[in-house]
């Protein structure tokens, strides 16, 4: 008797994505398709016009694709409007981009419950949620702090719990460290490890990182558009930063202030 097949978390199948421009077309990806399971740590890496960031707004439903369609557990997503895209994003999906994309007008533990305010959660459950993850961070102390009074670690970590905010099965990760120092960089790396080793998550990253790249269970690479590599990485999902440690004091007298 066969086994039971296992529904991937997202699927994608043929997606391709044109522009026209100035009477030509671009096509910038080229029948792509692609699963990704849960518990994935997956990484995506590639030439920049790879196809990379085009791929993963489109799984992402940032994006509509010319051709193809995008499954979530079995969901055919292209039967959603708009508005229930929105709706699916918040509730499922987990983002974070090279730039944090934060609020300035909001502290650290108010951008963290955005999700959640968009969603009609204004309970003190969903407050004492989003601080749990700033804790989770090394972020407590900088919870009433606005994005200009934090360093760049420090706002993209705050992205990160913001991602995390709804519980979401899937996190779609672009350049997330792109803009860090190697220190602030490990120390998001090693969050990304220690979030999937705890609760699961599964996690799709572009990265030019080929050290990050490496430590994950799979890697995609890309090329004009289109996979043209499929397989399991080296380091099998292991943490790069060996345990760091995640409170800032902890980090050094220095470090402690710019991670």
């Amino acid at each position: 008797m066969d086994e039971p097949t296992e529904t991937p978390l997202i699927r994608a199948q043929g997606l391709t994505r044109r522009f026209d421009r100035d009477g030509d077309t671009l096509t910038v990806l080229d029948r792509v398709s692609l699963s990704v399971n849960t518990g994935d740590m997956l990484a995506v890496v590639g030439a920049s016009g790879a196809g990379k960031s085009t791929l993963l707004h489109l799984l992402g439903t940032l994006d509509r694709p010319s051709d193809g369609k995008v499954f979530f557990g079995g969901q055919d997503l292209s039967e959603l409007d708009d508005r229930e895209l929105a709706d699916f994003r918040n509730r499922h999906l987990g983002f974070v981009f090279q730039f944090h994309h934060l609020l300035p007008e909001f502290t650290a533990v108010e951008n963290v419950l955005m999700p959640a305010w968009i969603s009609g959660d204004r309970t003190r459950a969903a407050t004492e949620r989003a601080e749990s993850l700033l804790e989770e961070m090394g972020l407590s102390a900088r919870r009433a702090h606005r994005p200009g009074e934090l360093s760049g670690g420090e706002q993209q970590r705050v992205a990160l719990a913001r991602a995390l905010m709804m519980e979401p099965p899937l996190v779609l990760a672009d350049e997330p460290t792109g803009n860090l120092d190697s220190a602030s960089s490990a120390l998001v790396h090693d969050l990304f490890f220690r979030i999937h080793e705890t609760r699961g998550t599964t996690f799709l990253v572009v990265t030019h990182n080929p050290a990050l790249a490496q430590q994950m269970t799979r890697v995609v690479t890309m090329q004009d558009g289109r996979v043209l590599d499929d397989g399991l990485a080296l380091g099998g999902g292991t943490a790069l930063g060996g345990g760091l440690a995640l409170e800032t004091g902890d980090l050094g007298p220095e470090m402690g202030d710019r991670a």
